[in-house]
């Protein structure tokens, strides 16, 4: 099974968690991106091959995007979902054809000071109530691997079965 990892606005791919998975026997390609300077990101994006998206902040906003066109499971990790986020990327024009129905967990540090977590959470009930909400006490906007591996555990088991 092939995971994407999908780093945040600024960020780099994060190489503790990319090997967590990697040693759960999963193959996980996490690619740097220039967020400013790649407008045809997201079509490189649903044209790559995985079985799921893994995506922090900026990365979980397209990870839940990505999961809901390419319709494959997504952890959005304090994504800015109701952000109305004004970036250069070109959109695939049949977007509103696409699956409505997609199985998407997000994770919601509650001490987040960059993107807010109460926010993402009434943004959700309003616009995507089927979601597996995870509100995690005590992790901020970045998370450490021990972090990352108390919240996932029973979300990457579900993807084993």
């Amino acid at each position: 099974m092939k995971i994407l990892h999908l780093h945040g606005y600024k960020g780099s791919p994060n190489t503790n968690i990319i090997n967590y998975l990697r040693k759960l026997g999963f193959e996980v390609e996490g690619p740097a991106f220039d967020y400013d300077n790649e407008p045809d990101l997201f079509m490189d994006i649903i044209n790559k091959d995985f079985d799921f998206i893994i995506g922090n902040s900026l990365g979980g906003y397209i990870a839940y995007h990505v999961s809901k066109y390419k319709g494959v499971p997504a952890i959005c990790i304090n994504p800015p979902l109701y952000m109305d986020l004004a970036l250069d990327i070109k959109l695939p024009l049949d977007m509103t054809n696409k699956i409505q129905n997609f199985n998407i967990d997000v994770v919601v540090g509650m001490e987040d000071d960059v993107v807010n977590p109460l926010k993402v959470i009434t943004w959700l009930m309003e616009n995507h109530e089927s979601s597996n909400l995870h509100m995690i006490n005590g992790m901020g906007h970045n998370y450490g691997v021990d972090k990352f591996k108390e919240f996932s555990e029973c979300i990457v088991a579900k993807w084993l079965l």
